[in-house]
């Protein structure tokens, strides 16, 4: 459990009572509200693995989590306070699953839409060089995509610790498509004129 500083523990003493103000005679439970936000603020800070947090970190942590903002003295500023970071939350969802989608589609999809239609026509082999001369090597690159969906499935869950394997599988994966990567690097200018040919120059950018 991370250590808190004396400006971090000051600083979310400051926001307890902020929060106890703003919640003063609602229906919630101020305690309960705060020990569920601390609950959010410990989880994100062994996500980050923090091992001492200050005031300033504090600070980021419930911006992050979109707690930071509490109301001011009058009912208006209540109102803004609390819609303000519900609705930065949002955005930030969105654009995490806007980027995951996208490194699914980049990581996943693509390469094996062009592994399959290599297997299909063979196209590469016919006209440079064989990149799955084995079976073991078909294993490897159709292995690829379905590597990096298993890593980004895993890295989505930010609340957990991620273990080694995920490391050991990205690794691999990158080394090889580092050495593929050599392999087609005197293909891609051609690839990137063809892809006004029916987009067949992205098959090598893949």
């Amino acid at each position: 459990m991370a250590k808190w500083t004396e400006s971090a523990k000051a600083e979310w003493k400051a926001y307890g009572q902020r929060l106890r103000n703003q919640l003063n005679g609602s229906e919630a439970d101020s305690a309960e509200v705060e020990e569920d936000i601390k609950r959010h603020v410990d989880e994100e800070m062994h996500a980050t693995g923090l091992t001492v947090v200050d005031a300033e970190q504090l600070r980021s942590i419930l911006t992050r989590i979109g707690e930071l903002e509490t109301p001011q003295e009058t009912e208006a500023g209540n109102s803004a306070k609390t819609s303000g970071p519900s609705n930065k939350k949002q955005k930030s969802e969105t654009f995490a699953q806007f980027r995951f989608g996208l490194l699914v589609l980049t990581s996943v999809v693509w390469p094996l839409i062009v592994l399959v239609i290599e297997v299909v026509t063979r196209m590469c082999t016919a006209l440079v060089f064989d990149p799955m001369p084995s079976i073991w090597h078909a294993f490897v690159l159709f292995g690829i995509p379905v590597g990096n969906l298993l890593a980004l499935l895993r890295l989505k869950n930010t609340s957990a610790t991620q273990p080694h394997w995920v490391s050991l599988l990205v690794s691999f994966n990158v080394g090889v498509s580092l050495v593929y990567t050599l392999f087609f690097m005197p293909l891609l200018p051609i690839g990137v004129l063809g892809i006004v040919i029916w987009g067949f120059g992205l098959l090598p950018l893949a």
